[in-house]
């Protein structure tokens, strides 16, 4: 949040205002998160799990990463740096006997920037070997040491109309590939950013979430898989037709892209 900061900070083109983690004031950012946790509690809310951090290997959720230009040592190193301590601050604190030690930590939603995009560069390349290097920083291990330790990894899977099931195989194989599978892969966001439905196979959006969820189901024969987050209850995107690719319309109601989930759920 803006409150976390002590330094200026200026707009980027999207409209808010650029953070670095790495200038982030871990004593005011440490006192929110506090008073915050202080208050579920008192509230008698629980948590089951926590994620630090949303696509922050993307420029306009971390501006330690860099705009326009590829990473560089220097700046790879700024970054870990950044959102490990980050990382640190907060799970630390969680995990603080007042609070919500069994809370699950999960590291950031990866974004999955495109490497092959036209345009300069705003993410991070390989974004989950990043994250494996959070191992590693200057001889500190951010994924699991005397303090906490991370239960999961977080991962944002979209795939496009045109290859479905495939897309989703392929970036989650890449996290697999950097990580490995000591622990689970959290899809805390998934779904189609694009529904340009129905599509060249002549899929309607429900049968492409079907296959996406199928998809899901024969990863996880080999690799562990968290919880699948949908993206999103109300997305105010709409499909070839003008249909809703959200769960509800204009009117409220739950659309046939609710049932495919409400089926899954009842399995």
């Amino acid at each position: 949040m803006d409150e976390d900061y002590d330094v200026p900070l200026f707009r980027h083109d999207h409209g808010w205002n650029a953070k670095k983690l790495s200038q982030i004031d871990l004593k005011k950012f440490a006192g929110r998160l506090g008073r915050l946790l202080t208050a579920l509690k008192a509230a008698n809310l629980s948590i089951d799990a926590v994620e630090f951090g949303n696509e922050d290997d993307s420029y306009y959720y971390d501006a330690d990463v860099p705009n326009g230009h590829v990473v560089s040592v220097q700046e790879l190193h700024t970054w870990l740096r950044g959102y490990g301590e980050f990382l640190k601050a907060g799970a630390s604190l969680l995990h603080e006997p007042r609070y919500y030690p069994e809370a699950k930590i999960i590291t950031f939603g990866i974004a999955h920037g495109c490497d092959t995009c036209a345009g300069p560069p705003q993410h991070l390349s390989d974004p989950a070997k990043v994250v494996a290097m959070l191992k590693n920083v200057d001889g500190f291990d951010y994924i699991e040491n005397s303090s906490y330790r991370i239960d999961g990894y977080g991962t944002h899977i979209y795939t496009a109309p045109s290859v479905g099931g495939r897309g989703v195989t392929a970036l989650l194989r890449q996290d697999v590939w950097a990580l490995g599978r000591d622990r689970p892969f959290w899809v805390t966001e998934w779904g189609y950013l694009d529904p340009k439905f129905p599509n060249k196979k002549g899929q309607s959006l429900s049968q492409g979430l079907q296959e996406v969820l199928d998809a899901f189901d024969d990863l996880s024969r080999r690799v562990p898989i968290g919880p699948l987050l949908f993206y999103s209850y109300n997305s105010g995107l709409t499909d070839a037709a003008g249909k809703p690719s959200g769960l509800v319309n204009a009117q409220g109601g739950f659309t046939p892209v609710a049932n495919v989930l409400a089926a899954r759920a009842a399995r």
